[in-house]
């Protein structure tokens, strides 16, 4: 499983983490895993993985995965 720029374009837009979290745990199962949190810059951001694909996901729901 690999999430590609065009799969990230077409993410639903979300509001916070929880929604985010929800939608990838729904897509991909068991291969979605929670990891760790840090602060940055004042906002908290969640290192999750999806399919040993490194998800970042903030506070407000903005995403970012790495390619």
């Amino acid at each position: 499983m690999y999430i590609s720029r065009e799969d990230e374009g077409n993410f639903p837009n979300f509001n916070n983490v929880d929604e985010t979290r929800d939608y990838f745990v729904a897509r991909y199962g068991e291969l979605y895993n929670f990891g760790y949190s840090e602060i940055i810059d004042g906002m908290r951001i969640y290192f999750d993985d999806a399919g040993g694909q490194p998800v970042g996901i903030w506070e407000d729901g903005c995403v970012h995965v790495v390619y």
